[in-house]
């Protein structure tokens, strides 16, 4: 590809030397051909490589919006890149045996993989607090066990809300909320179809992916596998601890500290029977719900907005 570039400074060498051993007035003139050429070459070859090392960076280093420069977020934009997930999470106790960050851990996880697999779609920083529960005197929910952090819902939603307009300024369509804690699933919604009604003409499509926390068949397929519903819990049982196992394992205690006696220890199920190999399960229930209810959305979005451009 470069000869295309360098072969009119072939030509021009070989011009310019039959002038050489002439008058000193075509010798100049040949020089000045030749110099000119010789420019013209490097300019090319020049803008050449440059658009090839341009090129080698179309694809993406992270899909992690925090990872990535503004100027590759622009590209992005430019190259079709139109969906974002919005994930949260939530810092709360799990019982003895698993971290307060749980639902961190797994959908950092669960949230890029959801990308890779809708394609065209980055990742924000995941929110982690979120509510659980009244604070003070009198807490409810995780805030009676140490070390969880709870904000009102309220504020929740204003959080949510500011990430979809920052995301809908820059120019995404599809911005989805994501939650791996029961306890943001009514706030989620809430500001979701808000929104939705208000960007209705717009076309952008706003929506609260509740199947990847409470429609995955998680709790199905262990039934199936012969574990009994308090067996199973409801949380920091099977579910969670195996997610964890799978995912980092380190976050699960082997010999957890035991709280005081007269308190309860946060768990509703049984831990103990948790594997990494149901974890991985679990985690790829959560990743295909996800990623079949958005599919679904978008293309459901694409019928109704085809449909309303055809009417008169």
């Amino acid at each position: 590809m470069a000869s295309l570039y360098w072969q009119p400074i072939a030509d021009a060498s070989r011009l310019a030397g039959r002038f050489f051993d002439t008058k000193p007035r075509k010798t100049i003139f040949a020089l000045l051909i030749f110099i000119t050429v010789l420019l013209y070459g490097q300019l090319l070859a020049t803008v050449h490589y440059a658009a090839l090392a341009a090129s080698a960076r179309t694809s993406l280093p992270s899909l992690r919006l925090a990872d990535l420069t503004w100027t590759e977020v622009q590209t992005a934009i430019d190259q079709g890149y139109d969906t974002v997930l919005i994930p949260t999470a939530g810092i709360e106790q799990n019982g003895p045996h698993l971290v307060l960050g749980k639902h961190r851990i797994v959908i950092e996880h669960t949230s890029q993989k959801i990308a890779a697999q809708l394609g065209h779609t980055l990742v924000l920083p995941t929110i982690d607090y979120v509510p659980e529960g009244d604070v003070g005197e009198a807490p409810t929910g995780h805030m009676q066990f140490a070390g969880t952090i709870s904000i009102p819902e309220t504020v929740f939603e204003q959080i949510l809300e500011a990430a979809a307009r920052s995301m809908q300024t820059h120019g995404f369509k599809n911005i989805f909320f994501i939650g791996d804690s029961g306890d943001s699933q009514r706030a989620q919604a809430r500001v979701a179809a808000r929104m939705q009604a208000e960007w209705k003409n717009e076309e952008i499509l706003i929506a609260h992916i509740d199947n990847y926390y409470g429609h995955n068949g998680q709790f199905e397929a262990l039934l199936a596998q012969g574990y009994s519903a308090d067996q199973i819990g409801t949380h920091a049982g099977i579910r969670d601890t195996s997610e964890v196992l799978y995912l980092e394992e380190e976050a699960v205690r082997d010999d957890p500290l035991k709280g005081p006696k007269h308190r309860p220890n946060g768990v509703r199920g049984a831990p103990s029977l948790a594997s990494s190999e149901i974890g991985e399960k679990m985690v790829q229930l959560k990743i295909d719900a996800a990623v079949q209810q958005i599919q679904q959305l978008m293309a459901d979005n694409v019928a109704e907005t085809t449909t309303d451009a055809a009417r008169p």
